[in-house]
């Protein structure tokens, strides 16, 4: 379990305590990002409260903002699950690119950042990165900003049920999964572990000979124990997400905007055969999600009972996960 804080323009930076509780309860590195002259500035690995402030105020000042109030700011504070446990490599937020060298980067200037508070289940595994600089490599580094606003729906499948919050140069946001707002600061966090009372609970994902075994830590609260069974659970239902696809429908894509015959309906969005190609079926390819296509029924009634069943399962798992 980490935590991300979002502070958009306007808010001050989280209070010193806040910042405390952030790090005392996820002790294995912070670090923070925000847009700069070039690109968005990163920042991390840190492991004293002072020592982030004093970078950050110094960043700031080299940027050219007097005003921390002035500009949009993610914080993010880490407890090692996957990849490297420790260490300034595999804190967040990191960099949206393909390269690995600028993923483990501590100082780094980049087109977007992204930091991400959950664990990614189907990215594959590297003793060496995360699975959240898995997912930025193989995943979100092929796609610019544009590209990935259009794909938002189809990655909030794939992120679920993490948090997940991209930055780009010019202080734009996207966001996924559940959040909170602090009531006191207006500040959006992942999780309560901002908070002085928060009970620490956490696993950690070790993966060895082909499957993942767990280790989990707790604070005095009784809670359901993760094994590797639900583990594969919650991967298999990513896997055989029901995709509709509905052919030689006429109407309005939801990317591109333009009115014409539409190639498949995903979720809520009408999708052209063009974009389809371009952005949702290189993505479900690459994350081995099933497509079925209702257009291979000849009995409409038989359709809907194969697709309805389908997600009755996929219910069905997540409920297990709970």
């Amino acid at each position: 379990m980490c935590v991300i804080c979002i502070k958009a323009i306007g808010n001050r930076v989280p209070p010193f305590s806040m910042l405390q509780n952030m790090m005392k309860n996820n002790p294995d590195g912070a670090g923070f990002m925000f847009p700069a002259k070039d690109g968005v500035a990163i920042h991390k690995g840190f492991k004293q409260e002072n020592t982030l402030y004093r970078v950050l105020y110094r960043a700031l000042n080299d940027c050219g903002y007097t005003d921390a109030r002035d500009i949009p700011i993610v914080f993010h504070s880490r407890i090692g699950t996957t990849g490297a446990k420790s260490g300034p490599n595999s804190c967040h937020p990191f960099p949206v690119t393909a390269s690995e060298k600028k993923l483990k980067a501590h100082s780094i200037t980049e087109r977007m950042g992204m930091a991400h508070n959950g664990t990614f289940f189907g990215c594959g595994y590297d003793k060496e990165l995360s699975d959240s600089q898995l997912m930025i490599r193989d995943y979100l580094a092929p796609h610019d900003w544009d590209g990935l606003c259009r794909m938002r729906k189809i990655l909030a499948l794939a992120f679920k049920p993490s948090r997940v919050v991209v930055l780009n140069e010019d202080g734009g946001f996207l966001w996924w999964g559940g959040w909170e707002t602090d009531k006191e600061t207006g500040l959006m966090f992942s999780n309560k572990s901002y908070t002085s009372d928060y009970c620490k609970v956490y696993t950690t994902y070790t993966y060895r000979d082909g499957n993942y075994s767990t280790t989990q830590e707790r604070d005095d609260i009784p809670i359901k124990v993760i094994t590797p069974t639900t583990i594969a659970v919650a991967a298999e239902k990513l896997k055989k997400h029901v995709i509709n696809v509905a052919k030689d429908v006429a109407g309005l894509c939801t990317v591109c905007g333009k009115v014409q015959e539409m190639y498949a309906l995903i979720g809520s969005c009408r999708v052209c055969r063009a974009c389809y190609d371009a952005y949702y079926l290189p993505l479900f390819k690459r994350m081995d999600i099933e497509v079925i296509d209702l257009n291979d029924y000849a009995d409409p009634s038989q359709r809907r009972i194969d697709v309805m069943a389908e997600r009755w399962r996929d219910k069905d798992a997540a409920n297990n996960l709970r």
